[in-house]
């Protein structure tokens, strides 16, 4: 779906066509069960003062087998065969080449198909990862929008993810999340606000 930045809550709902997933959505987050070149995901919409500021899609198969039942209770969950993390990372990087062209900054090599690959090879650059030893990325901009490919690793588990972000309006979620760290601190010390 093509979204301007800026729009509210309610105009991405509207153009989703149906209503985010209410026991997974939070205050600034709208967050819906969708689908990516057959692949599912989970499209998470992040709101500055009601401004959509960020988009980002989570790869379900690489989320922990619970977190995959919880969103999808009817279907039984996905493990990443040896090497489908970085197969997945060329086929959405060349899909987002195809619209933006090249990326203007990546910290990957072109990895062999498995069947060429050192199976060894393959566990070893894996585990970096899942550790967070290190990353893959490839990041694209466009006149408006910041456009990263990330596959990362946080607590053992790989996580994969596309991510936009506006160019314009990207200040203003720091700006919000500072302002409600400083009412809650003003809170906390029982401060008149």
């Amino acid at each position: 779906m093509k979204l301007l930045w800026g729009v509210s809550q309610e105009e991405v709902i509207k153009a989703e066509k149906g209503t985010p997933d209410p026991e997974i959505s939070k205050r600034d987050t709208l967050l819906y069960r969708s689908e990516i070149l057959e692949e599912k995901t989970l499209t998470a919409y992040i709101f500055a003062s009601n401004k959509l500021i960020r988009t980002k899609y989570m790869f379900s198969k690489y989320f922990p087998p619970d977190a995959q039942r919880l969103l999808y209770p009817s279907l039984p969950p996905k493990t990443p065969l040896l090497g489908e993390c970085f197969r997945d990372f060329e086929k959405f990087g060349k899909a987002i080449m195809a619209e933006h062209g090249k990326p203007y900054s990546t910290t990957h090599h072109e990895f062999p198909d498995r069947n060429e690959a050192d199976v060894l090879g393959l566990i070893i650059e894996e585990n970096a990862i899942r550790s967070g030893q290190t990353s893959w990325y490839s990041q694209w901009k466009t006149k408006d929008t910041l456009i990263i490919l990330l596959l990362r690793g946080e607590a053992e588990e790989m996580k994969f993810e596309i991510g936009f972000k506006s160019a314009d309006l990207s200040d203003q979620e720091y700006e919000t999340t500072n302002t409600w760290e400083k009412l809650k601190k003003l809170k906390e010390n029982k401060i008149g606000i």
